[in-house]
């Protein structure tokens, strides 16, 4: 049996304490075949370095290591996944494509699976099932309203605080080190640090 853990670099530390000894009863109790896998955002090599996550769970954990990009940096994925979310009945116009790969997705495929699931809800008898930019755009500016970030947020002030939320989040995962996020994120380490400093926007480029 495959046991998962998710996102499991969000644990507090008394939960990676129970976890870990969680996987050891269990090889204690010699229950075979069973098989530890575990998501996480930050990389957990550098939590562990600065005291953020448990050492030993970590080594019960990594073996082995598959980094998965972000998905803004697999720009060619976004059509083919929101395709493959999408209910039978519906489908997207070129526009909303290009609209959905504009978008750089900080809540990774996630984020766009529940996107497809809030577009695939919407009313859309008036265009025969065909979801557009406009519905793109609507979908994205209204979550990004729900996070308070912005009250009447526009669509360019909702992909501005998106990249944003990726900038601090790469700032954070790195140890504070703008220059090393500077290089990660392919902007300059002077543009990292006035986004961070005004709350403004930043272009993060899109690879595809």
């Amino acid at each position: 049996k495959t046991i998962f853990f998710d996102n499991v670099d969000e644990l507090p530390p008394a939960m990676q304490a129970r976890a870990l000894g969680a996987i050891r009863a269990h090889a204690r109790a010699r229950e075979g075949g069973a098989r530890y896998v575990a998501s996480s955002r930050r990389p957990l090599g550098e939590m562990v370095r600065r005291g953020l996550f448990n050492r030993d769970l970590y080594e019960a954990l990594a073996p082995l290591t598959v980094r998965l990009p972000a998905l803004r940096e697999r720009g060619s994925d976004i059509q083919l996944l929101a395709r493959n979310f999408l209910i039978p009945r519906l489908s997207f116009t070129p526009a909303a494509l290009r609209a959905l790969s504009e978008y750089p997705f900080p809540g990774n495929v996630r984020e766009l699976k529940n996107l497809v699931k809030r577009l695939a809800i919407v009313p859309l008898e008036a265009s025969g099932g065909m979801i557009d930019a406009p519905d793109v755009r609507e979908q994205i500016i209204v979550a990004t309203r729900q996070k308070a970030e912005h009250p009447r947020p526009s669509w360019r002030a909702a992909v501005e605080a998106a990249n944003r939320e990726i900038a601090l989040r790469t700032v954070a995962a790195l140890g504070g080190d703008i220059n090393a996020a500077a290089r990660k994120l392919g902007v300059s380490a002077a543009a990292l640090r006035r986004s961070i400093r005004s709350a403004g926007g930043i272009s993060i480029p899109r690879r595809r």
